[in-house]
């Protein structure tokens, strides 16, 4: 259903379509590669890699197991547990079997993690800003925030 106040678009539009989806699709590319770049020369990181140490931070005290993660990085179970168990192997998280269940992992954030978040979010936020936000007056990112988020969901 359209938002009230929102024109319909041309279903027969394609062109506007494809050109609008080309666009974001170049941007989010560009600025993923930006990232990527960053994220990995500063702080030895990958996109996917900061999203489940965010997610964790983000769920701290509540137990958080492997298969949860999914939520922060949709990848299949084996490429999570090689994920974890990289991040596990450089002291940034905990893995461990849960309580309730052998067969299930439970993944915690450690102080090196957070502390490792912590810089990669500088970077992050610079890296952005500067290949995306920093493009924008204020007004601009507010409203492609409420453009983007309609999107989201």
């Amino acid at each position: 259903m359209p938002h009230e106040g929102h024109d319909q678009p041309d279903p027969h539009d394609h062109v506007a379509c494809t050109r609008a989806w080309r666009t974001l699709r170049r941007a989010h590319d560009r600025v993923a590669r930006r990232l990527t770049t960053d994220l990995s020369r500063e702080c030895d990181l990958a996109i996917n890699d900061v999203d489940v140490l965010l997610h964790l931070r983000t769920h701290a005290g509540e137990t958080v197991r492997l298969t949860d993660l999914r939520e922060a990085v949709p990848r299949s179970q084996p490429a999570l547990s090689r994920l974890v168990a990289r991040l596990a192997a450089r002291g940034l998280v905990t893995r461990s079997d849960a309580a309730d269940d052998g067969r299930a992992a439970v993944v915690a954030l450690m102080k090196a993690g957070g502390a490792l978040l912590d810089r990669a979010a500088e970077v992050h936020a610079l890296a952005a800003h500067e290949a995306f936000t920093g493009r924008f007056t204020g007004e601009e990112r507010a409203a492609l925030l409420r453009t983007l988020s309609r999107i989201d969901g």
